[in-house]
């Protein structure tokens, strides 16, 4: 059974709530699909659907606030996606790597992008950033990003949102086992 964006969101929120870390009060209300549409085609780009239907829940998070959703990053609203793919797109393509689009991201320009070389591809792999780190695959889809971190959280690992957290070496372990099991395509460490 595909589950939908919303369902992987909420699955992921309340893990949060368990675990006494409430987030949901942070998400931005969400964009019309016609609005998502639009700022897509002002910057020249086709938006995944998956990518399309998380802004249509939220415009992320409420970039006022300090907090951590996946490792230290948050939901990027959508003009601060797009404002940081325009300044992204040129130093990706001159050091050969596809083009992204953030979805999450910190205030040090470490996060999440969201591939988007294929129209074809609902649902693409998502990639780290900084660039200055190389862009390595780390989800093998957009949906897989949510599914991962809500396994993570099941398990209490908490360096799934903050990757500051005191955990032993068997959390660790378990933190990398989890990773390479849902993204087999990804390169998380053995």
């Amino acid at each position: 059974m595909i589950r939908s964006i919303g369902d992987l969101l909420d699955d992921v929120l309340l893990e949060r709530e368990r675990l006494g870390s409430p987030i949901r009060h942070l998400l931005r209300p969400p964009l019309s699909i016609y609005e998502i549409e639009r700022r897509f085609g002002e910057a020249g780009i086709q938006g995944p659907q998956t990518v399309i239907d998380f802004y249509s829940i939220c415009d992320g998070f409420n970039p006022e606030e300090e907090t951590r959703f996946i490792s230290d990053s948050r939901p990027l609203p959508l003009q601060a996606a797009l404002v940081w793919f325009e300044r992204l797109k040129p130093v990706l393509q001159e050091n050969g790597f596809p083009p992204l689009l953030p979805v999450f991201g910190d205030e040090f320009g470490a996060g999440y992008g969201v591939l988007i070389q294929s129209i074809e591809d609902p649902d693409p792999p998502v990639h780290s950033l900084p660039m200055q780190c190389g862009a390595d695959q780390q989800f093998d889809s957009f949906s897989l990003l949510f599914r991962t971190l809500a396994v993570w959280l099941r398990a209490d690992i908490r360096r799934s949102y903050d990757v500051l957290a005191d955990e032993d070496g068997d959390e660790l372990a378990t933190y990398f086992r989890i990773g390479r099991e849902m993204n087999p395509k990804s390169g998380y460490p053995r």
